[in-house]
């Protein structure tokens, strides 16, 4: 009996485990973690939770309402922790709840908007409820308590910085809300508040102006005492209104500054940064929430941030041309694979590790200038060569004329693979000149050649056909002759003499004989 029962218990467990495991599987499945600008998010149970702000962020900016396309209701612990170059924040109505210390570590932020104080809308009491709830706070010390245990001091963290608060859709502001925030100038309370608790701006000396709606039928005691900077209440409602509005004690500050009437907020505060969500953006009012200049949005064509493989499909980024709001799509995984050639005749895919055999096919001729071969083109390539040869070169051709001017080129052809190569061949050798032309002497020089005689002279000249009667003598010397007895045989020499001259030569001929007649008759 005791078997069996144990039979049936372990039967029950196992059933148990098996209806409750799957919901709790389901549940599992039903949190979405995202990132979408500069925020991470969670989605459960179709809203969104930020619960992480990139500390990149910078400036004055407005919390999205919807990421995703999921409605933004919850802004998590600590999110935007140390985010350190804020300066001005909206928190959109969607809003329902904010987690401890959300904007911990903003030191720079100068402006913040939000629906309501403290971690929920629901929040009247106690710390929950007051503004520096989402700032956080540090430990500064601590001392015995009466009971013995030891009593932790902290200090709340609210930035020294911020100035302007504006608070939009909150029913009460809680006692304290507002404790001693000596830094702030300006508060702005929107909506349908009704109340406003003790102590709620208890010490908020440097406020200067306060806006408080028609809706507020109370203000408790000491709600703003010590506000000694304040000088003007801008109310949404009439004077008569006003004095209906049960004031507690100790408000002296409150009740003696300037008051305008009828003013439901001051001017529209419109953000330059895009609010946007899954479908239009707009520009949106810091203080009040109102939109403007509300748009569809312009898709651009789309760029691939992520790859399809085989393995997986890819992701399509699209951004809007004006508020760069982004969406995706995805793109189914492909169908082919990305092989690559490796040793041993295989491919084999770098994305999922299939492999098939690699078959060759060859292709064309491929060549260079001293052979060809044919080499395979099956993709991936393996790179192997077959039928290489050198080329066989045909006779040639002349595929350009030398010129005087200009080299020639021969081209020749591989009768196999249809390869070319060229060869220069020489300038053409200049012609010679007309030989009918004889160049002439430059002008200056003589334009007749002297040439000699082409006859003889048609007389010689002779000697005298007489001689003279007397043969001239030579002046008488100074000292006898010693030959005086050659004289009377000098005359038929000389006659002969003559005579030849005369034949040889002519006129010069007989000049010449003159002189050795001379000579000799000298002698």
């Amino acid at each position: 009996m005791r078997k069996a029962f144990g039979i049936l218990l372990f039967a029950a467990v196992v059933l148990m485990c098996a209806v409750l495991l799957p919901a709790q599987a389901e549940a599992a499945e039903g949190t979405i973690t995202a990132t979408e600008g500069y925020y991470t998010y969670t989605v459960t149970s179709g809203k969104a939770t930020i619960t992480k702000c990139d500390t990149a962020i910078s400036g004055k900016v407005m919390i999205p309402s919807t990421l995703g396309g999921y409605p933004v209701t919850a802004i998590g612990d600590q999110a935007f922790y140390k985010c350190t170059s804020l300066t001005g924040v909206t928190v959109p109505n969607s809003i329902n709840k904010m987690g401890e210390g959300a904007f911990y570590g903003c030191t720079s932020l100068e402006s913040i908007s939000l629906p309501f104080l403290g971690s929920s809308r629901d929040s009247i009491k106690d710390e929950s409820a007051q503004f520096e709830w989402i700032f956080g706070a540090y430990e500064i010390g601590g001392f015995w308590g009466a009971g013995g245990g030891w009593e932790v001091v902290w200090e709340a963290s609210v930035p020294t910085t911020i100035k302007e608060v504006v608070v939009t859709d909150a029913k009460t502001i809680a006692d304290k809300a507002f404790y001693e925030c000596k830094q702030l100038t300006s508060i702005t309370i929107l909506s349908d508040v009704t109340s406003i608790g003790e102590y709620a701006f208890y010490n908020c000396a440097s406020v200067t102006s306060v806006t408080i709606p028609n809706s507020v039928t109370s203000i408790e005691w000491a709600a703003f005492q010590y506000c000694s900077g304040l000088s003007d209440v801008f109310y949404g409602g009439t004077e008569k209104q006003w004095q209906e509005i049960v004031i507690g004690n100790s408000n002296s500050n409150l009740t003696n500054a300037r008051r305008h009437y009828n003013v439901d907020h001051v001017s529209h505060t419109y953000q330059t940064i895009w609010s946007k969500d899954g479908i239009s953006h707009w520009h949106e009012c810091s203080v009040c929430g109102d939109k403007k200049d509300v748009a569809s949005h312009t898709w651009d064509a789309g760029k691939v941030t992520k790859q399809s493989t085989c393995k997986e499909g890819g992701i399509k980024t699209y951004t809007c041309t004006v508020c760069q709001n982004t969406k995706t799509e995805s793109i189914a995984k492909l169908t082919t694979h990305a092989y690559e050639y490796v040793a041993g005749g295989k491919h084999k895919c770098t994305d999922c590790g299939a492999t098939n055999t690699h078959y060759h096919a060859w292709g064309g001729w491929t060549s260079d200038e001293n052979g060809h071969w044919h080499t395979c083109v099956t993709v991936p390539r393996c790179g192997e060569k077959v039928q290489y040869a050198v080329h066989t070169w045909n006779e040639g051709e002349v595929t350009k004329e030398a010129t005087e001017a200009e080299t020639g080129v021969k081209t020749y052809t591989c009768t196999v693979c249809e390869a070319k190569k060229e060869t220069v061949l020489d300038k053409l050798i200049p012609a010679p000149t007309d030989p009918t032309t004889i160049p002439t002497e430059p002008t200056t020089e003589p334009t007749t050649v002297p040439t000699e005689p082409t006859t003889e002279p048609t007389t010689v000249p002779t000697e005298p056909t007489t001689m003279p009667t007397t043969a001239p003598t030579e002046p008488t010397p100074s000292t006898p002759a010693t030959d005086g007895d050659q004289t009377g045989n000098d005359t038929g020499w000389i006659i002969l003499i003559v005579v030849l001259a005369a034949v040889v030569g002519g006129l010069g001929g007989g000049m010449a004989v003159f002189l050795i007649v001379k000579k000799k008759l000298k002698l």
